[in-house]
């Protein structure tokens, strides 16, 4: 009895970490609705219709609430992108975080040809792994030093996930995070894991920075800020991106434009709390089907 009500009750967070992720959908939709239903004269629907399209629109605004940004702040540069493994021109790519003028970059869907781009720029760097969409590492002009993987009870944060420390004028640590995209039907070949799997690792990761003051989360989460665990990430610490009125980070690809209709702010730059924060925006990356997040950050003085 117990296993099958932990069962229901998985499955209807998994119904709203879902239904969170489909509300702005469900908002153009009715939103066209509406127009159509206003030419068949039918009012009552229209206001219906209306208000759900409004609905939508809040809820999907309302987790990007800003906070005021620092003046400019004499800090580190941080860049998180995600290059996007079937980026047809690798080197462009690299070129384009060059452009940034970032200090340190968490780079996903790493390829070697961009390894080779950014390690001529970079003297120091940690690499997970080159190639595919499991590429991944942290590229730095300040000394880094490789951390173990962190864990919570013996269990890592699912995806990849570097652990350094970033010996900066004032050092601090960074997660360089590419966590599995959320699904009812996982498909770990693709990168995909169930959805609750991916609430445990968000969880688990917000539990270990919880704990270390000095802690910077960046990188692409595949993780909605309109979700219940991304509520847990930030909670006592800072969106950086939450100090602008940021663009959605996932633009896919041609291919599959429809999730455009979604409104994806899915890279995230986390903070502490206490921390100084200016400069941020959200960055074109050559090629690839997302967009790149970055900051200033410091510690207060």
């Amino acid at each position: 009895m117990g296993r099958s009500i932990t069962a229901v009750r998985r499955t209807l967070v998994d119904l709203w970490d879902l239904a969170s992720i489909a509300v702005p959908g469900v908002g153009v939709l009715a939103g066209a609705g509406a127009v159509a239903v206003a030419v068949g004269g039918v009012w009552w629907l229209v206001v219906v219709l209306v208000m759900l399209a409004a609905a939508a629109w809040v809820f999907t605004r309302w987790p990007r609430r800003l906070v005021a940004a620092s003046p400019a702040v004499d800090g580190v540069r941080l860049l998180a992108a995600n290059l996007w493994y079937r980026n047809p021109d690798m080197v462009a790519a690299g070129r384009s975080l060059l452009g940034v003028g970032a200090d340190v970059l968490v780079v996903s869907e790493l390829s070697t040809v961009t390894h080779e781009v950014l390690r001529a720029h970079y003297v120091h760097h940690e690499v997970l792994r080159l190639g595919g969409s499991t590429g991944h590492g942290v590229y730095s002009r300040f000394p880094l030093e490789r951390l173990p993987d962190l864990q919570v009870d013996g269990r890592s944060v699912p995806g990849q996930v570097v652990w350094v420390r970033v010996m900066s004028p004032v050092p601090f640590v960074l997660c360089g995070a590419h966590l599995p995209r959320p699904t009812v039907v996982a498909r770990p070949s693709a990168g995909t894991a169930r959805f609750a799997v991916c609430r445990d690792g968000v969880r688990r990761m917000a539990g270990i920075v919880a704990a270390m003051p000095d802690a910077v989360v960046a990188g692409d989460l595949n993780l909605s800020d309109r979700q219940p665990a991304y509520g847990e990430l930030v909670r006592g610490r800072l969106d950086a991106l939450r100090t602008v009125r940021a663009a959605n980070t996932f633009h896919a690809s041609r291919r599959h434009a429809y999730w455009r209709l979604f409104a994806m702010r899915i890279d995230h730059l986390v903070v502490p709390a206490g921390w100084r924060v200016s400069d941020a925006a959200v960055v074109p990356i050559s090629g690839s089907d997302h967009r790149g997040v970055c900051a200033t950050i410091a510690p207060h003085a």
